[in-house]
């Protein structure tokens, strides 16, 4: 039986080179862009979010004692409320970020008279950061995901060699979870800030 819809071709973002990135985020912190618009693009590509979830990051969705950032599900492209964990350079961008808020509407990332920034703003940083036209902020997901899939062939084997599970089994998939919900985005470092 033949199809009676056709779907359509799939576009993926631009995205750079996994060996790029941690001289793209060197000539990021170094470009003469506002501050609050070089960090929101670092924290957006820190945790692998999407523009409109780090445009409206706001101050009252930051646990700094658990050092945990929780997208409201109205801001998530799927409707579901997000926990991202945070990483020490992450916590260090908020430090950076708080004083250069106005305080008008409890945003974390300011644009404008304490407004949100607008819709082109990381799209067009990254371009100019980069020298090139077809990169898109959207295009880091792309790259974080080219890491932790590698980063989850090694965990997963890791994991299931050590408590024999296969890989359909609904136990070793929490066991799998778990331990990428707990430390997954702490190895995604694109600076390499340890030998920077």
């Amino acid at each position: 039986m033949m199809a009676i819809w056709a779907s359509a071709p799939l576009k993926h973002h631009d995205a750079l080179a996994i060996d790029k990135v941690p001289g793209f985020v060197k000539a990021l912190r170094a470009h003469d862009a506002e501050p609050a618009t070089k960090l929101s693009l670092e924290w957006m590509i820190l945790c692998a979010s999407r523009q409109n979830e780090v445009r409206f990051a706001a101050w009252d969705e930051i646990d700094m004692a658990n050092r945990t950032w929780t997208i409201p599900a109205e801001r998530m492209k799927a409707k579901v409320e997000h926990v991202v964990p945070l990483t020490e350079r992450c916590m260090a961008i908020l430090s950076e970020a708080k004083p250069l808020n106005q305080g008008n509407a409890g945003l974390i990332f300011e644009g404008n008279k304490g407004r949100p920034m607008s819709e082109n703003t990381h799209a067009n940083l990254a371009k100019s950061v980069a020298g090139d036209d077809s990169l898109t902020a959207h295009g880091f997901r792309s790259t974080f995901w080219c890491i932790f899939w590698g980063m989850v062939a090694s965990l997963w084997s890791r994991i299931e060699s050590r408590n024999w599970h296969g890989p359909t089994c609904s136990c070793g998939a929490a066991h799998f979870y778990w331990q990428f919900c707990s430390d997954g985005l702490s190895r995604w470092k694109p600076t390499r800030s340890d030998r920077l």
